[in-house]
């Protein structure tokens, strides 16, 4: 899925040279920051994007991102013959593919309102380093990813000819499947562990047509 969206994100790159110029501005380039929801956490995220309108209402959005974000739990207990301390770090961090069909609709000379409709692939690494007195640092890594589809409404306001700032709540729900490998004694065991995507997106960022 992930490479049938990157195909599809590279054709409206081939399609951008030849397309009519019919109403106005056809083609923007974007970028944004806001949040990703992830289980009961919300990951920071950074996106780019690239739009293209088939006519003065109807556009498809193309989006790709990175988000991170850390979170740690520290302990410490003193008795009289000992102390001892542990530490817990929890590294997470998501790269997101969207495709959305857009339909605009606009509400005066400089601003506009959007709703989308899409899919998206998302890839998320959980990294987790546990330091404690006794037992050193141990480290375990897990990658899951998932297809999750969503929907979007936005406001998109013009401050300059070929400059807009916008403002969007998108809205998925879904599951990121992780493969897990776990060792005993000599045998290895495979298993498959689910953790819920959903929540609300919220972005802004500004745009760049031409």
């Amino acid at each position: 899925m992930r490479k049938t969206l990157l195909a599809l994100f590279l054709g409206i790159l081939l399609l951008l040279p030849t397309a009519p110029d019919a109403f106005g501005k056809r083609v923007h380039f974007g970028i944004s920051a806001g949040s990703f929801p992830f289980t009961y956490l919300n990951t920071y995220c950074i996106k780019g994007e690239l739009g293209f309108q088939f006519s003065e209402r109807v556009g498809i959005l193309a989006e790709v991102g990175y988000g991170y974000m850390t979170s740690e739990y520290e302990s410490r207990s003193t008795s009289n013959s000992y102390s001892s301390s542990s530490k817990s770090e929890n590294t997470y961090t998501v790269s997101p593919m969207s495709l959305s069909l857009l339909y605009t609709a606009p509400l005066g000379k400089d601003l506009s309102a959007y709703i989308g409709a899409g899919v998206g692939y998302y890839k998320i690494k959980i990294k987790d380093t546990y330091t404690s007195t006794w037992s050193g640092t141990e480290t375990d890594e897990d990658e899951g990813d998932g297809i999750i589809p969503h929907i979007s409404i936005g406001l998109d306001f013009s401050v300059a000819d070929h400059i807009s700032l916008f403002g969007e709540l998108k809205q998925g729900v879904g599951k990121i499947t992780f493969e897990k490998t776990e060792s005993e004694y000599y045998d290895e065991y495979h298993r498959k562990e689910t953790y819920p995507v959903g929540g609300t997106e919220v972005r802004v960022g500004l745009r760049f047509s031409f």
